[in-house]
């Protein structure tokens, strides 16, 4: 929320907007200070003000009450100071746009508190969303029944074949048998430019969380295995051990951790389109010890399924080109 402080008398923009205490703030009263808490971070107000305003103020922080109605209710004196006490707020980042959600809060909340919508933006975002869940991993389902609680619409279908109906994200999530149909699913998503978001079965190392691809935007899925191939430490037989299913044991417990992992990224994406996203694969490691790391994954410039027309060789490579050139072709004679 931004408050323009001089425009509650005036009926201006301003004093139509609906300050909603942000909802995900702990306050606590203490004499003359007033703590407001949120992740660790705390703000402190103090002095005379603080004590003689604030508590009559913050209820009316609701969302529901415009900056006229609420200097209505304090009377005209408090004009001035509840414009600079909310100015004040704003600044803090302890307010935001009203109203406040009226379902799904949680998920409401949780995309705003990181991103920049009001939580009744997030709400409507969320609740106007399509996704498409497929494959039949049991990460599948229940990452379904997260956004289906969190108020996102979802269908699910076969992975077969990649093609889906309208979905606004796609979400695959294929059981060891199925992983080998994701280059059909790439190949889809860069036609109908349908972000989607994989969760690849544990490899007895990790389970990978994404990336999340936004076609002609982001690496590919294609890049994404060139990219493990080169870094894998066996690159020539990469591509020969990957037509194989993994095998690792996986624990339901792996799996719960991978939906809602992948679930907070819909919601973040889905709610805000968190630019942080993009691109990004989360490791859940199973291996030693248990964590969750973030990897960035570059396109490959020369990938076959997304990669552009090559760019011009460099000189050296015209230089080594004309070299062949020169050299005397072995004819056979």
């Amino acid at each position: 929320m931004s408050v323009a402080a001089n425009q509650a008398s005036e009926g201006g923009p301003a004093a139509q907007q609906r300050p909603l205490l942000a909802p995900w703030c702990r306050t606590v009263e203490d004499g003359s200070r007033l703590l407001f808490e949120h992740a660790g971070h705390v703000v402190e107000l103090n002095g005379r003000a603080v004590q003689a305003l604030l508590p009559a103020l913050l209820p009316l922080l609701d969302g529901d009450h415009t900056v006229l109605e609420i200097v209505a209710a304090l009377g005209d004196a408090a004009e001035t100071p509840v414009n600079k006490a909310l100015a004040l707020l704003d600044e803090h980042g302890l307010l935001v746009d009203g109203p406040a959600p009226v379902g799904h809060a949680g998920a409401a909340c949780y995309v705003a508190a990181n991103s920049s919508p009001s939580p009744a933006e997030a709400w409507t975002a969320l609740t106007s969303s399509d996704v498409t869940v497929i494959g039949s991993a049991p990460t599948g389902a229940e990452i379904t029944h997260l956004l289906a609680s969190a108020g996102v619409a979802t269908t699910t279908s076969m992975l077969a074949g990649g093609t889906v109906g309208h979905a606004d994200l796609i979400v695959a999530a294929p059981a060891p048998d199925e992983v080998g149909q994701l280059g059909e699913v790439n190949r889809h998503r860069l036609r109908d430019a349908t972000p989607w978001l994989p969760i690849l079965p544990a490899d007895g190392r990790f389970v990978a969380v994404g990336p999340l691809y936004v076609p002609g935007q982001t690496a590919c899925h294609s890049c994404y295995l060139m990219r493990r191939a080169a870094t894998s430490g066996y690159e020539d037989d990469f591509s020969l051990l990957e037509r194989q299913p993994v095998r690792a044991p996986s624990p339901p417990g792996a799996s719960a951790i991978a939906a809602g992992v992948a679930a907070l990224i819909c919601l973040r994406w889905l709610g805000a389109r968190d630019p942080t996203l993009p691109g990004v694969l989360y490791a859940l490691e199973l291996h030693g010890r248990l964590g969750l790391t973030r990897h960035r994954v570059l396109r490959v410039p020369r990938c076959p399924a997304c990669g552009a027309t090559p760019p011009e060789p460099s000189p050296w490579f015209r230089e080594l080109d004309a070299g062949a050139a020169r050299q005397p072709r072995d004819t056979g004679r």
